[in-house]
Order: structure tokens, then sequence, then C-alpha cells
């Protein structure tokens, strides 16, 4: 009888064990139903602790952070981030947001990737510009990583108040005068990351971030050093949604997450630190017109859904307003570092006078001695465009525009304004347009009327001006600054 009850309790203890032991086993691997899918993400969430493994859902998402861009150089809608409304907080267009965000911190690594979401189109009812942008829906993580140089940081740009700074006034142009020639150049999606095997691309097609993070700024700076110009024009948008550089209120706007139109690196900072180490000046292009090859970055500009991808023809008071703070916010940034603008995309009867007080007054908020310029007219003689501008535009392909003095003076008789006219070293992007001779000898003219030339000079993805225009520079520089 003691020998049953023995074995019995054995046997009840062994049970116990085995249960335990298999309890464990369970913890430890649970099944795969456990995952769990919605309609509108898949979060897949990797955890390294040791030895020890836990992954709770699966990722299938292959986009990366940049939303790839098709050879014609603007992102199609289905793989750009779909517009936030920042008045509340939610998704107001219909959009396929396939977007990729990986973050590394200590040994945890998440990725979260959004499937498609459909909602309902509502951009009309948008009622975001004016003088303040609402702070409802502030997204305070995306904030923490905008640079904060100068005045507008991550919270502040929220608070831009384009009233807060002085009236604009026409500052003094000696220093562009004693400049006498400088040189452009561009950093551009659709030109340096499209795929293709030329000068420019390189072969390479890669993010945005990834693309403006290879531009060597240090041997571009020698390069310019070489060629003498006294400034140089840094164009970081034209076209389509892609800057190079961080713009807070743009994202905000959009709805986008830094890297993904707004490069992460202020390329325009790193590059006028660099220039000013060897006595060079920096101004900026910038448009008036924006991102009009995109239509969801218009729509969330302007507050107006638009049916077409390209499709832009309204500037309205919303759009005026909002790409005002986008100019405050850089303008408040590089302060008395950033020289000058040089605003293209304001031919035709885009702008009222009123739209470039504004564009003017936020230009001038960081440096009120900044000298602007704004392109009214294309492909035409140096004119008087508007009373908001300290030097005119101009723009030609060939040398053929000459200064009869320093000033030009309006129709009306009301202002004067710096002669300057911009002029492409390469006009067709294959080689040398103009000849060194040719070229020293358009310069010396202008500068004898105390004009002022810039050579628009093509730039590779990373940094180096075109060799043949380099060579053509340098003879400028030998004949011209001694």
């Amino acid at each position: 009888m003691r020998l049953m009850k023995k074995a019995l309790l054995l046997l009840l203890v062994l049970s116990l064990l085995l249960m335990g032991l298999t309890g464990c086993k369970e913890d430890k691997e649970p099944p795969e139903s456990s995952a769990v899918t919605t309609t509108t993400a898949d979060d897949a969430t990797t955890e390294d602790v040791g030895d020890d493994t836990t992954t709770e859902a699966e990722d299938t998402t292959t986009e990366a952070d940049t939303p790839t861009t098709e050879d014609s150089g603007w992102v199609p809608e289905d793989t750009f981030p779909t517009y936030i409304d920042p008045t509340v907080g939610e998704d107001t267009t219909t959009a396929t947001d396939e977007v990729t965000d990986t973050t590394t911190e200590a040994d945890t690594t998440t990725t979260e990737a959004d499937t498609t979401v459909t909602t309902t189109t509502t951009l009309g009812a948008y009622t975001g510009g004016g003088l303040k942008l609402p702070t409802t829906a502030k997204d305070t993580t995306a904030a923490d990583t905008q640079p904060t140089q100068g005045g507008a940081g991550s919270d502040e740009v929220d608070e831009l108040d384009l009233t807060a700074y002085p009236e604009p006034q026409q500052a003094n142009t000696d220093w562009f005068v004693e400049a006498g020639y400088g040189i452009m150049v561009h950093i551009r999606q659709d030109t340096h990351n499209k795929g293709t095997d030329d000068w420019f691309a390189d072969g390479q097609k890669t993010t945005w971030d990834e693309c403006v993070n290879g531009v060597d700024v240090e041997k571009f700076a020698d390069q310019v050093a070489e060629t003498g110009a006294g400034y140089v024009i840094l164009c970081i948008q034209q076209q389509d949604q892609f800057f190079a550089a961080p713009i807070r209120h743009y994202e905000r706007l959009v709805g986008l997450k830094p890297g993904q139109a707004c490069a992460q690196r202020d390329l325009p900072l790193d590059m006028m630190n660099a220039l000013a180490e060897r006595g060079v000046r920096f101004m900026l292009y910038f448009t008036g017109d924006g991102p009009w090859r995109s239509n969801l970055a218009f729509s969330a500009l302007s507050g107006k859904s638009f049916p077409n991808a390209i499709c832009n023809t309204e500037w309205n008071d919303t759009y005026v307003q909002n790409w005002s703070k986008m100019i405050l916010e850089l303008s408040l940034r590089y302060g008395d570092k950033l020289a000058g603008w040089f605003f293209d995309g304001m031919d035709g009867t885009k702008f009222t006078e009123e739209d470039l007080y504004w564009f003017a007054r936020a230009a001038k908020a960081g440096n009120p001695n900044s000298l602007l310029s704004f392109n009214g007219a294309h492909w035409t003689e140096p004119v008087c465009y508007t009373q908001y501008e300290d030097y005119s535009f101009g723009e030609q392909f060939g040398y053929t525009y000459l200064p009869d003095g320093r000033y030009l003076t309006s129709k009306d008789g009301t202002y004067q304004t710096q002669w300057h006219i911009m002029a492409y070293l390469d006009g067709d992007q294959t080689g040398v347009m103009h000849t060194a001779e040719e070229t020293i000898d358009y310069i010396s003219k202008i500068m004898a009327k105390q004009g002022v030339l810039t050579l628009d000079v093509d730039l590779s993805r990373y940094g180096t001006i075109r060799p043949e225009h380099l060579e053509v520079l340098r003879e400028v520089k030998a004949a011209i600054r001694n």
C-alpha cells in the first residue's frame, strides 16, 4: 500500500514538472497566430536583449525613407507622404502611404511602415495660413530632430509671425558691385538623383538625404576660391517638393518626416560656413512659385485641393503666407551669414506687389542688409520689377545685355535697383558654351559700368564643378582679379 502511494506521489510530481516545462516553452515561443494585422499600419519591433529575441509582427515593407522619384522629376502622389492638416491632426487626403522610418537607439531597432490608407478627400476645408501656424497637432517627436540654428528652432517655428519684423528697406549693394561676378549652382532631386548615366547624377539614385549628404562642401569651397567668384548662389529647390535643407514649417504643413522631402542636413549652412573661411559670400536661390509639380505639397501650402499632379496656376493668400513663413524660418536661422536671395518663378501675373512685400519682409528678417532680386520676366534684359528688390534679376543664354550705368530706374521713376544679370556658362549642359576670352571680355565690360554678372555653372552630386567650367573660370580669375 505504501509503495502504491509513493508511486502515485512520484507520478504527480513528474506531471507537475512536465506542465511547468511546457508552460515555459509556450511563454518563450508564441504561436504564429499571435501576430496582429490592422487595416492602417503594421508595426514590426525587434528587441535584442542578450540572447533573447522577440518578434511581435511581420514587416514586409521594402520602401526607403525617401519616396522614389520617377525620371520625370516629380514623385507620384501614391508614394508621397499623406497630407496632414495641422489644425486637426488627421489625414485629409486620399493617398497610398508606404514610408519606412528606421530609428536605432541603444540595442533597440524600431521599424514603422504604413500600408494602404484610404480616406475622404477634404483638402478644401483646410483653414491654415494667416499669420500664425496652428499648434493643435504639434508633432514634438519630429520637431526634436529639426536643427535650431539662428532664431527659428523646432518649437519656435510654430510661432513665426511675419509682422514681428521691420518693414523691408533697400540695402546697400557696394559689396556686390565690388565683387563684380559670382557663380550660381544647383543641387536638385530631379537632376542629381535620378539614376541617369550623366555627369550630374553619375548613375546614382539614392534617398534624397543620402544625395544631399554626399555633397563635399570643402572641396566645392576650394574650387570656388580658384574661380575668383565674389559670391555663390545655391539653388536648393525648384518646381518639385524636395529641398536641400530642413524646413520645419513645410514639413508640418505637408505632413512629412525629416529627410523625406527636406534633407536633414543643412546644406546651405555647411556651404556658407565653408565659403566664409575663404572670403566668399553666400546667397540663396529660392523660388516664388514653389513645388507646383507636386499636387500634394502645393495643396497643403495653398489650403486648396487640386485634381492633377502638375496643375498649379493659383497662388492664393494662404500660399503666400505659408511660403513667406518658410522664407522667414530660413532667414532667421542663417542671419547675417546669408548675404542675399535670388527669387525665381515670379513671372506673369502670379503675384501682386503686396505678395512680394511679404516675401521681402520675411527674407530680410534675419538680415536687413541682405540683397533681394525677383525674376519677373524670363529671358529678358534686366528691368526694375518691384520696389522690394535690391538688384535686378535678368536671365540670358548669350552674353548680350550691357549696362548703361550702375542703376536701373523704374518706369514710373519712383525707385532704382542695382544692375545685374545672370548668364549660363553652359546653356545646354553638355560642355562649355562660352570661351574664357568671351567671358573675360563680357565681365570686364559689365564691371566697367558697375554692373554685376552671375554665371550659372554645373555642379555634380558630389559638389564638384564641371572641369571644363572650372578651367574657364580659372582663366577669368587670372584676368579679372589680377
